[in-house]
């Protein structure tokens, strides 16, 4: 008899591991790379270099300002390999990326960097005309993921590499097993997870506190063979419904605080209100569907584009001419040295998305940014030079104000008003 129950016991605690369930994964906000360079005072010279480098490469005019980590502050904890190695990763539902920085990761600079005047030591610092090369541009300060310290690593042949200048990247490919979340919270176990080894980075990761990219967007857009950790739950089966939801909480400017919550496999009842609506996607590649109008003060157009989740841009992106007249509207002006419009801290902008037959509005207290110096950002962005016709990217202001559930199965991305 208490053999018999001894089996049972087992066999129920293996059933608990394979039937699928639901996770909750805490959202950390810490301070961007912009808050922090902004704080200092080096962001206009760290505009500069970055827009010399993304002269480098073969893009596409407007792909890299659609894909943009400086502004990235919602972070995750996830873990690799056995035992547990952990990494701090950005949540970013606009891609399919999914690496972290490797033991052989060496980081690499500017173009500038390369000339003689700038080899490292003392000669970079008299003579070197950019004085960032002369810091030491590497992963010191990262987690890095050490496959000989695993025993469930499975090496790979094969490289990956990403072009988005200036975010650049590439490295090896590996598979292990993956959890979703801190060691020892309740955590979404993915083994076989194909990742990429970051062997070098480019400057929006260097002198960063973030590890590395979670993307959860369709595995078709992944670089090489890397499969995005929510994309193999799916396949295995792993999560009750094949879906996720995510909620970002407001919390003003405060940094390392709680930032909100991703909920596997369910919808967030929680955080989130019932569904306004459900929209079907162009494409499984991207959280991509149709915006309809966009209305702000007295500006209203049927833009007629596709809208896009991201929650790794702190900006709502929207094509230039559109995202001129709105700033105008409330009396926002660019700044060409910050690459922002500044906005009067007092104004209180709205903008109305049209998605389907639902209109979002995304209120003044998620558009005003505060920042070091006490003045004001307008967050938009003006996305240029897009050759495929026009995209909106509803990035952190949208994510703020509405709860976003994003369906694998029925392939469609749900609204839900946050309980923020």
């Amino acid at each position: 008899m208490v053999k018999m129950k001894s089996c049972l016991i087992v066999l129920l605690a293996i059933l608990a591991s394979v039937l699928p369930h639901v996770y909750r994964m805490p959202i950390r906000k810490i301070e961007s790379k912009r808050e922090k360079l902004l704080r200092l005072g080096l962001w206009s010279t760290y505009v500069k270099e970055k827009a010399v480098d993304s002269l480098d490469g073969d893009l596409l005019p407007g792909v890299s300002q659609v894909i943009d980590y400086d502004g990235a502050e919602y972070v995750v904890e996830i873990t690799l390999g056995t035992p547990e190695q952990k990494f701090k990763v950005i949540v970013d539902t606009g891609s399919a990326n999914f690496y972290v920085p490797d033991t052989s990761c060496s980081g690499y600079k500017s173009k500038t960097c390369t000339i003689s005047e700038c080899d490292a030591g003392l000669v970079c610092k008299v003579f070197c005309p950019d004085q960032t090369c002369c810091r030491k541009a590497n992963c010191n300060k990262k987690h890095l993921f050490n496959a000989t310290a695993s025993t469930t690593y499975v090496k790979l042949e094969g490289k990956w590499s990403i072009k988005y200048p200036p975010l650049d990247a590439e490295g090896l490919l590996g598979n292990d097993t993956v959890r979703l979340g801190a060691s020892g919270s309740t955590q979404p176990i993915i083994p076989g997870t194909v990742f990429g080894r970051a062997t070098r980075f480019s400057a929006p990761f260097i002198d960063s506190e973030i590890d590395g990219v979670l993307g959860l967007a369709f595995p078709v857009i992944a670089p090489s063979r890397i499969t995005p950790p929510i994309s193999r739950a799916v396949q295995l089966n792993l999560l009750d419904e094949p879906l996720f939801t995510v909620y970002l909480k407001h919390s003003s400017d405060q940094t390392d605080t709680d930032g909100g919550v991703i909920t596997y496999g369910a919808v967030d009842t929680e955080h989130c209100g019932p569904i306004m609506a459900y929209e079907s996607l162009t494409t499984p590649t991207h959280w991509q569907f149709k915006l309809v109008a966009a209305t702000s003060g007295n500006f209203n157009m049927n833009v007629n584009c596709r809208a896009r989740s991201d929650t790794a841009s702190s900006f709502i992106g929207a094509p230039a001419t559109e995202a001129d007249a709105i700033a105008r509207e409330h009396k926002a002006t660019w700044n060409e040295h910050l690459q922002h419009y500044v906005i009067d801290c007092d104004a209180k902008p709205t903008i109305m998305l049209k998605i389907g037959k639902q209109n979002y509005t995304i209120q003044s207290e998620n558009l005003v940014l505060q920042l070091p110096d006490g003045s004001c950002a307008l967050a938009l962005k003006a996305l240029s030079g897009q050759k495929f016709g026009s995209i909106w990217t509803l990035g952190i202001p949208f994510h703020r104000q509405f709860c976003t559930i994003h369906d694998f199965a029925q392939e469609r991305i749900g609204f839900a008003k946050s309980k923020n």
